[in-house]
This record gives C-alpha cells, structure tokens and sequence, in this order.
C-alpha cells in the first residue's frame, strides 16, 4: 500500500524530545515506517500492550484494527498522547470486524470522528485529511464559466442514452443559442435524483436550466455502499439483492418525494432569479402533468412516438433529439426565457 508521501511533513516542526507522539493509520506496514522514520523507539500499540503504554511516555503507532474493539479504549489512547499524526493509507478497506452494525460506521468513519474530538483535548496534525463528502453522494459537473450559461437536468433522454453527445437536444439547443452547458443528467434516475444534483450544483443568478421531468415512479436506493437506481423496467434485475419491495415505486410516499423534489427546484430558482423551463419526458404521465399544467415554467411538448431511435433500439434517436430541440427552442422564444 503506497501512503501518503508529504503525511510525516504535517508533522509539527518542534523539539519532540519527551513528548509522547501517536501515529494513527490502519494496521498495514506504512504506519511503522513513518512513525519510526521520525522516533525509532515508536512502538505498535495493540490490545495486549495498550494499557501499560498509556502509562508511559513512549511514542507510539495503532490502527483500529491493533485495538480492543470496545472503542472507549481507542479514545483513551488517543487522549493520552501528547501529539497526534494522522496518517490514512490512500484506500480504506472496510473491515466487517470493525463495522459498527447499529450506525453503519466503518473503520474510516469511527477514527476519523474520535479524532475530531480528539482535537480539541490533544494537538492533532494530519486534519486536513479528513473529507466531508460521502461517496454515495454524486458531485455535480461544474459549471463552465463565469457567463451566462445553460444547464440540463434528467434522465437518460437527456443524457444521451443511444446517440452522441453532439446529437443530445442539449447540445443542439445550446449551440443553436450559443450558450455553453453543463449536462446534470444520467440515466435510471429519480425526479428526486435530478432536484438533488440541481441544488447541489453551481447554477447562478441569470443561468438557464431545461429539466426533462421524468416518471415518478423511480427510486434511488443506496445498498450496502452502492446506489441503485430502480425504475418498473429493471426492477427484476436487482432482484437479488433488493431491500425494497416492487409496490414501493408506486406508493404514495415516492410520489410525494418526486413532486417535493420538483417544489423545492422550482422555489429555488425563483429565489436567486434562474430561468426554469421543464417538460415531461413521458408526456402521458398524467399525475405529473395535471401537476405541471399550469406552472408557469411548464412547457406542454407533445408527441406520439419516437420518429426514431438511438443504437440501443430503445432511446430516442438524432431526428427526435431534433424535434426536441425544436419544440423546446419554440417555447424558450414564446416564454422570453432567451433573450
């Protein structure tokens, strides 16, 4: 495992002669090279020496893993230290021995919290290492100028699912109004899932976003540290895996989440003056449409089929891409929404 190489170089540039220092990673080898690099008689702490150690001054190096499970022990080990270096391997492997079951923590998780709290009895270096953001929680593509620009949100009809990028109704419309763009879009996606990338993004005053509003009845589901994305048509593919049960994408709670989604996106745009324009991807949904019908940022675009389709065989094709874009562009200049 390759650590780190500037981790030792947090460490504070002061005279450690009898300072008890602590060197916090996991239980691979890495550990001891660093804390041995800096003090030689730094030793392994592990749950038979813990006890006499925090008697001593003695610098020392642990991981979780070295440790009695109880983690009252670990934090009375980290609090006995006079200074902590906080040295994480570069890939974290989740021990299941280590798992708090009850809060889903893992060993990253739990040494990480305890020494933020440690941070405030001992000195602790190596903070900078800590990140607030969770892997499940999918970062938005970044805007692309200090400009006006445009944004797409939806799913895999706007995203592209079956044609290329430059054959996207978004890129059309873009580059017809000559306007940069950011596409948030992905495909399987929830309405809930599209409002979620939209508020996390970098969208400012004056920006333009297209939403393609897709069914409600979809859900993002996170399993076991993976999201899945369950919509009526690949429901059976998770099957064997899956935590929710198939009546749960038609119930009454995902379609209040799905037309919450769309109130706080649309009370968000209003509040920091962004010009919002959403259509229904599947204009025959009739809750979401007796629901938009009369929102002013609401354009009814209608059609019967697709005129044709992309390589999956399943997707609209350039031609309809097209005829979006099209239609789209005729209620942007009806709306004076592009000026």
């Amino acid at each position: 495992m390759v650590q780190r190489a500037h981790t030792s170089e947090s460490s504070p540039k002061r005279n450690t002669k009898d300072i008890k220092q602590l060197w916090i990673g996991n239980e691979d080898e890495y550990l001891s090279k660093i804390a041995q690099g800096i003090d030689p008689n730094a030793v392994l702490v592990t749950s038979k020496n813990f006890e006499n150690w925090r008697l001593t001054q003695q610098s020392g190096y642990t991981g979780l893993g070295d440790l009695p499970k109880e983690h009252s022990e670990f934090w009375k080990i980290l609090i006995s230290a006079d200074i902590i270096h906080y040295c994480p391997p570069d890939h974290w492997i989740k021990h299941n021995l280590y798992c708090d079951s009850a809060s889903h923590l893992h060993e990253r998780d739990i040494v990480e919290s305890l020494l933020i709290e440690a941070a405030k009895k001992v000195e602790v270096s190596g903070l900078e290492f800590i990140t607030n953001t969770h892997h499940t929680l999918a970062i938005p593509k970044s805007r692309l100028t200090n400009a006006k620009q445009m944004w797409f949100a939806g799913d895999s009809f706007t995203y592209g699912q079956g044609v290329t990028t430059s054959q996207t109704y978004a890129h059309l419309i873009s580059k017809s109004l000559n306007y940069p763009y950011s596409n948030l879009a992905a495909t399987g996606t929830s309405i809930a899932w599209s409002a979620d990338q939209i508020l996390r993004s970098d969208i400012r005053s004056g920006d333009i976003l297209i939403w393609g509003i897709t069914n409600w009845e979809r859900i993002t589901y996170v399993v076991d540290g993976t999201k899945k994305r369950y919509t009526s048509g690949n429901m059976q593919i998770h099957q064997p895996s899956q935590r929710i049960k198939y009546d749960e994408l038609f119930a009454e709670n995902t379609l209040h989440q799905s037309l919450s989604a769309i109130e706080q996106v649309e009370n968000f745009c209003s509040k920091i003056n962004i010009q919002l324009v959403t259509w229904l991807i599947f204009p025959h949904a009739t809750i979401l449409k007796r629901f938009m019908y009369n929102r002013s940022h609401f354009l009814n675009i209608k059609f019967d089929s697709y005129i044709d389709l992309g390589t999956d065989n399943q997707h609209p094709g350039p031609e309809q891409h097209k005829l979006y874009c099209k239609d789209l562009q005729k209620g942007l200049q009806e709306r004076q929404i592009v000026l």
